[in-house]
């Protein structure tokens, strides 16, 4: 039984290597804008904070069920993240112009990160999100600066909300409440207590070897 990551994350790989976990990268195609379009409208009665919690959630089973098909005698994890400020749930930026308005629109502001996460396994079926609170600074010449440097760097592009707080833009953080891996992506103490309770999984060897 293999460890199968779902995702191309290269932020996401990072944490399972830091975990000590041994595992392989699978995708498969899934339609992630159709999938958010659907949840948003079943969902719009709800807050922005709920309809993030169900957002990140149905997309990580989305993105764990297109490998899991493949591979059903393996472990599968699935992933999603989004920031929440206000009523407005942000996604990746669709171009630097939508990032760059983003970004602006975050500083000064405490917003919500949640990341959604599927573990399928034979015998297993379970989908969990975490949530992190984050504040930028204010608006300023400086923010401004940074901005502009992180944009050029192409960095936001692929990212919820714009940034990662392991890179470049750490430096429009102000303060973090919660579970930092949360905002990179991926809840990993959270994730490998599940994992755990997987019948025929053996983690602790894993780690111990590392």
């Amino acid at each position: 039984m293999q460890i199968i990551l779902a995702s191309q994350s290269p932020r996401r790989r990072q944490l399972l290597e830091l975990c000590g976990l041994s595992f392989s990268v699978r995708t498969a195609p899934c339609e992630e804008a159709s999938i958010s379009q659907k949840i948003r409208s079943q969902t719009a009665h709800l807050d922005a904070y709920r309809q993030a919690d169900h957002l990140t959630k149905a997309l990580s089973r989305e993105k764990a069920l297109s490998v899991f098909r493949s591979f059903p005698s393996d472990v599968v994890i699935g992933a999603d993240t989004v920031v929440v400020s206000g009523d407005r749930i942000l996604e990746k930026p669709g171009d630097p112009k939508e990032a760059e308005e983003m970004l602006l629109s975050l500083c000064g502001i405490t917003h919500r990160v949640y990341t959604g996460v599927t573990l399928l396994a034979p015998s297993y079926d379970h989908t969990f999100s975490s949530f992190a609170t984050v504040e930028f600074f204010k608006d300023s010449p400086a923010m401004r600066h940074i901005i502009c440097a992180y944009l050029r760097s192409g960095s936001p592009m692929d990212k919820a909300g714009a940034y990662g707080i392991q890179d470049f833009g750490s430096l429009m953080v102000k303060s973090i409440q919660g579970d930092f891996y949360t905002v990179v992506g991926l809840p990993v103490g959270l994730l490998y207590q599940k994992l755990l309770e997987i019948p025929q999984i053996h983690l602790q060897t894993d780690l111990q070897r590392r």
